[in-house]
Protein backbone atom coordinates (compact mmCIF):
# COMPACT_ATOMS: atom_id res chain seq x y z
CA UNK A 1 0.00 0.00 0.00
CA UNK A 2 3.13 1.77 0.75
CA UNK A 3 3.44 2.46 -3.28
CA UNK A 4 0.04 4.21 -3.86
CA UNK A 5 -0.10 7.70 -4.20
CA UNK A 6 -3.27 9.32 -3.89
CA UNK A 7 -3.08 13.12 -4.39
CA UNK A 8 -4.61 15.45 -1.93
CA UNK A 9 -8.08 17.43 -2.60
CA UNK A 10 -5.63 20.77 -2.79
CA UNK A 11 -3.15 18.75 -5.64
CA UNK A 12 -6.55 18.01 -7.68
CA UNK A 13 -6.26 20.13 -10.39
CA UNK A 14 -9.53 18.45 -11.88
CA UNK A 15 -11.41 19.30 -8.80
CA UNK A 16 -10.23 23.08 -8.70
CA UNK A 17 -9.50 24.52 -11.94
CA UNK A 18 -12.62 23.00 -14.00
CA UNK A 19 -15.83 24.89 -13.35
CA UNK A 20 -18.63 22.37 -13.82
CA UNK A 21 -21.44 23.77 -13.56
CA UNK A 22 -23.84 21.76 -11.10
CA UNK A 23 -23.83 18.35 -10.35
CA UNK A 24 -26.59 17.08 -13.01
CA UNK A 25 -26.46 13.80 -15.16
CA UNK A 26 -24.75 16.27 -17.91
CA UNK A 27 -22.50 17.55 -16.16
CA UNK A 28 -21.34 14.59 -14.50
CA UNK A 29 -21.27 12.96 -17.97
CA UNK A 30 -18.64 15.90 -19.20
CA UNK A 31 -16.74 15.86 -15.83
CA UNK A 32 -15.73 11.46 -16.40
CA UNK A 33 -14.75 12.58 -20.10
CA UNK A 34 -12.63 14.88 -19.02
CA UNK A 35 -11.18 12.85 -16.26
CA UNK A 36 -10.39 10.03 -18.42
CA UNK A 37 -8.54 11.91 -20.89
CA UNK A 38 -6.60 13.83 -18.56
CA UNK A 39 -5.71 10.50 -17.06
CA UNK A 40 -4.68 8.57 -20.26
CA UNK A 41 -2.76 11.40 -21.02
CA UNK A 42 -1.32 12.01 -17.67
CA UNK A 43 2.47 11.32 -17.17
CA UNK A 44 3.27 7.99 -15.76
CA UNK A 45 0.88 6.35 -18.56
CA UNK A 46 0.32 7.31 -21.70
CA UNK A 47 1.69 11.03 -22.31
CA UNK A 48 3.45 11.95 -25.22
CA UNK A 49 2.95 8.18 -26.69
CA UNK A 50 2.68 9.75 -30.33
CA UNK A 51 6.21 10.22 -30.03
CA UNK A 52 6.74 6.44 -30.15
CA UNK A 53 4.05 6.03 -32.78
CA UNK A 54 5.49 5.61 -36.82
CA UNK A 55 2.48 5.46 -39.26
CA UNK A 56 2.60 2.80 -41.82
CA UNK A 57 0.21 3.90 -44.37
CA UNK A 58 -2.86 6.16 -43.99
CA UNK A 59 -5.01 5.33 -46.77
CA UNK A 60 -7.37 2.99 -46.82
CA UNK A 61 -6.90 2.58 -43.53
CA UNK A 62 -4.18 3.92 -41.41
CA UNK A 63 -1.81 1.27 -40.09
CA UNK A 64 0.31 2.80 -37.52
CA UNK A 65 3.26 0.88 -35.30
CA UNK A 66 3.46 1.59 -31.69
CA UNK A 67 6.94 0.92 -30.46
CA UNK A 68 6.43 -0.41 -26.92
CA UNK A 69 10.16 -0.74 -25.42
CA UNK A 70 11.03 2.66 -26.23
CA UNK A 71 7.80 4.04 -24.90
CA UNK A 72 7.93 2.08 -22.04
CA UNK A 73 11.82 3.00 -21.45
CA UNK A 74 10.89 6.94 -21.43
CA UNK A 75 8.11 6.75 -18.45
CA UNK A 76 9.56 8.07 -15.37
CA UNK A 77 8.48 4.56 -13.22
CA UNK A 78 7.50 1.65 -15.03
CA UNK A 79 4.55 0.07 -13.52
CA UNK A 80 3.30 -3.74 -14.45
CA UNK A 81 -0.05 -2.01 -15.21
CA UNK A 82 2.10 -0.38 -17.89
CA UNK A 83 3.46 -2.41 -18.90
CA UNK A 84 0.31 -4.78 -19.84
CA UNK A 85 -1.56 -2.03 -20.76
CA UNK A 86 0.90 -0.50 -23.27
CA UNK A 87 0.87 -4.09 -24.82
CA UNK A 88 -2.92 -4.00 -25.44
CA UNK A 89 -4.71 -3.39 -28.42
CA UNK A 90 -6.54 -0.78 -27.44
CA UNK A 91 -3.20 1.12 -27.41
CA UNK A 92 -2.64 0.46 -31.20
CA UNK A 93 -6.31 1.39 -31.83
CA UNK A 94 -5.49 4.41 -29.81
CA UNK A 95 -2.48 5.22 -32.07
CA UNK A 96 -4.62 4.56 -35.21
CA UNK A 97 -7.45 7.04 -34.30
CA UNK A 98 -5.59 9.52 -32.82
CA UNK A 99 -3.92 10.27 -36.12
CA UNK A 100 -8.22 11.55 -37.06
CA UNK A 101 -9.68 11.94 -33.85
CA UNK A 102 -13.43 12.04 -34.20
CA UNK A 103 -14.38 12.13 -30.67
CA UNK A 104 -15.03 16.76 -29.63
CA UNK A 105 -14.46 16.17 -26.03
CA UNK A 106 -11.16 14.16 -26.70
CA UNK A 107 -10.10 16.71 -29.11
CA UNK A 108 -10.93 19.73 -26.69
CA UNK A 109 -9.58 18.14 -23.29
CA UNK A 110 -6.14 17.59 -25.22
CA UNK A 111 -6.22 21.62 -26.43
CA UNK A 112 -6.65 23.20 -23.00
CA UNK A 113 -10.29 23.03 -22.69
CA UNK A 114 -12.13 22.14 -19.66
CA UNK A 115 -15.84 24.14 -19.56
CA UNK A 116 -18.59 21.69 -19.97
CA UNK A 117 -20.55 24.28 -21.86
CA UNK A 118 -17.43 24.23 -24.23
CA UNK A 119 -17.52 20.53 -24.56
CA UNK A 120 -20.67 19.32 -24.18
CA UNK A 121 -23.45 18.64 -27.01
CA UNK A 122 -26.21 18.80 -24.91
CA UNK A 123 -28.39 22.03 -26.08
CA UNK A 124 -29.38 23.62 -22.69
CA UNK A 125 -25.43 24.74 -22.61
CA UNK A 126 -25.85 26.48 -26.06
CA UNK A 127 -29.42 26.92 -26.67
CA UNK A 128 -29.89 30.21 -25.53
CA UNK A 129 -27.08 31.34 -28.12
CA UNK A 130 -29.38 30.22 -31.04
CA UNK A 131 -31.40 32.42 -33.20
CA UNK A 132 -34.56 31.34 -34.80
CA UNK A 133 -34.92 30.71 -38.64
CA UNK A 134 -38.38 31.80 -40.41
CA UNK A 135 -39.10 28.95 -43.26
CA UNK A 136 -42.48 28.13 -44.86
CA UNK A 137 -42.16 24.46 -46.45
CA UNK A 138 -45.66 25.46 -47.91
CA UNK A 139 -46.71 27.69 -50.97
CA UNK A 140 -49.81 29.51 -50.19
CA UNK A 141 -51.41 28.38 -53.39
CA UNK A 142 -50.74 24.53 -52.42
CA UNK A 143 -53.80 22.82 -50.40
CA UNK A 144 -51.68 22.39 -47.03
CA UNK A 145 -51.20 26.30 -47.05
CA UNK A 146 -54.92 26.33 -47.31
CA UNK A 147 -55.92 23.96 -44.70
CA UNK A 148 -53.17 25.76 -42.52
CA UNK A 149 -54.61 29.19 -43.05
CA UNK A 150 -58.60 28.07 -42.44
CA UNK A 151 -57.16 25.53 -38.91
CA UNK A 152 -55.57 29.29 -37.87
CA UNK A 153 -58.66 31.25 -38.47
CA UNK A 154 -61.36 28.62 -36.93
CA UNK A 155 -62.42 30.16 -33.05
CA UNK A 156 -62.87 27.45 -30.48
CA UNK A 157 -64.69 28.90 -27.75
CA UNK A 158 -64.25 27.43 -24.59
CA UNK A 159 -67.24 25.28 -23.77
CA UNK A 160 -69.21 26.09 -19.88
CA UNK A 161 -67.93 22.96 -18.61
CA UNK A 162 -63.98 24.07 -18.96
CA UNK A 163 -65.01 27.70 -17.95
CA UNK A 164 -66.05 26.46 -14.43
CA UNK A 165 -63.57 24.29 -13.65
CA UNK A 166 -60.84 25.96 -15.11
CA UNK A 167 -59.49 23.68 -17.62
CA UNK A 168 -59.09 24.46 -21.17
Amino acid sequence: MSQCIYPSRQNNSLIHRTPFPGNDVDSVDIATRVAMVRFFNSQNVLANFTEHTRTLRLYPRPVVAFQINSFLRSRPRATPFLNLFARTQAVEFLAEWSLTPSNMAFLRVNTGVFDPTLIGDKSKWYAHTLEPIGFRVWSDGSSLGATLRASTQVDNPPTGTSRATGCI
